[in-house]
């Protein structure tokens, strides 16, 4: 009742598996002891059998992958798991969170029960996780011999890291006072494609004293991560895609996003959808994805004009807004930092609060004022020209746009554009 445990969800038929495989890892938080997590054998649900499918997994199984998604005790505070270490000592309530070579042997399990199950191994199998399922993706890239089966040949074939839990880890080993790591052609050739997502509203330090080539912040150190694989020539096996809008939390597992009294959460899975293709057609196709999207100079202005030829990602609720997405919903109080909360242009109320009593700058003039009219809003952003209103025709047009360029920079799927274009249809 307190075992981790692996899921295996895959076609009946073997002609509807497209022959690849997703492992999935969680972030932290969830626990055997609290109920967040449930033995195996009790986890089924047959009222709601998708309750603990994300979004994202959805999205790999309606593509034709196989998922095997591994359930760990995570929590932050306390452990479910007594650990025995080689001298015998025993050490209690401890947590299973960063240990990727655990993972990676379910990883090898799956990849057995497929072959007995649809008469054939996965021929490639990818990692996806989040926060701190997301860590130990990077430690599989960056610590020597891991990522290496009896065959020689590497056990995972790509990595997708979403919102890295502190920016961590970073592709530095140091040996005698010298960063080894990468440093030699036979160790970069080891290092399978990775693609990260970062997410740009997600404002967190550490309390932790950082090494000299970190920081506290976590943004910050997902920035240094994607620049030292540069500088160690790894650029073309690495990209990193920041998004606007967006916490910690991507709203993976509410339905609509939202969660009473104040949660509202933008779909990360509208971005993600494009991700999971991306990898998968580099990996199996030698297809490049576009170059790393972020708002630092240092990653988004590839020839160094001082311009951003590359930013981060905006979906078409920040290209054409109705409003602001902020962290910190109020009824989360200082707890609140990983989800976000709307707060609509109404021309009437002033400008929100946070959950921890900030005002909410929805106009940038430093000042708590009265909210905008969409407007005046749309006028401050060049949507609009001064003097015209805003419309349905206006905000159509601006969101075709805003599809327009996600189609440029190869983000936008055909389910995507299909939701956008019946919002548009409804809305």
């Amino acid at each position: 009742d307190k075992g981790s445990a692996i899921m295996l969800l895959y076609p009946e038929e073997s002609a509807g598996w497209n022959g690849r495989m997703w492992l999935t890892a969680h972030g932290a938080g969830p626990s055997f002891r609290d109920g967040s997590l449930k033995p195996w054998d009790k986890n089924y649900n047959p009222a709601d059998t998708w309750r603990d499918i994300s979004k994202h997994e959805r999205l790999m199984l309606s593509k034709g992958f196989a998922l095997a998604k591994t359930r760990r005790s995570a929590h932050k505070d306390r452990g479910d798991i007594t650990v025995t270490f080689d001298d015998g000592t025993r050490a209690q309530e401890r947590n299973l969170t960063e240990q990727p070579k655990m993972l990676l042997g379910w990883g090898l399990l799956a990849e057995n029960v497929m072959k007995a199950r649809l008469g054939k191994e996965p021929s490639r199998t990818y990692w996806y996780g989040h926060s701190s399922g997301a860590r130990p993706g990077r430690l599989v890239n960056y610590q020597p011999g891991l990522n290496k089966g009896a065959d020689g040949k590497p056990i995972i074939d790509g990595i997708l890291a979403g919102d890295s839990g502190a920016g961590m880890w970073q592709p530095i080993l140091h040996e005698n006072g010298k960063d080894v790591l990468f440093t030699i052609p036979e160790d970069r050739a080891r290092f399978v494609k990775q693609i990260e997502t970062s997410h740009m509203l997600y404002w967190n330090t550490t309390e932790d004293d950082p090494p000299s080539y970190a920081t506290r912040d976590y943004l910050a150190n997902k920035r240094l991560n994607a620049r030292v694989l540069r500088d160690k020539g790894l650029g073309d096996k690495h990209r990193v895609y920041e998004i606007e809008g967006i916490s910690h939390s991507g709203g993976e597992y509410l339905p609509e996003g939202k969660r009473a009294p104040d949660v509202d959460i933008l779909d990360v899975s509208r971005v993600m959808d494009a991700m999971i293709d991306l990898l998968d057609n580099w990996v199996e196709k030698g297809i490049e994805p576009p170059p790393s999207m972020s708002s630092w100079h240092e990653l988004g202005d590839l020839d160094k004009d001082g311009v951003i030829e590359n930013p981060a990602i905006r979906l078409p609720e920040l290209a054409c807004p109705t409003g602001i997405y902020a962290p910190y919903p109020p009824s989360g109080k200082d707890a609140g930092i990983t989800e976000t909360f709307f707060t609509p242009f109404d021309g009437k109320e002033l400008e929100p609060l946070d959950g921890r009593g900030l005002f909410v700058d929805m106009n940038f003039t430093r000042v708590r004022d009265f909210r905008e009219t969409i407007d005046q809003a749309w006028i401050r952003l060049g949507l609009l020209k001064p003097g015209e209103r805003f419309s349905k025709d206006a905000y159509n047009a601006c969101v075709k746009k805003s599809l327009e360029t996600l189609k440029a920079r190869k983000l936008l799927t055909p389910r995507v554009h299909e939701f956008y274009t019946q919002r548009m249809k409804t809305n």
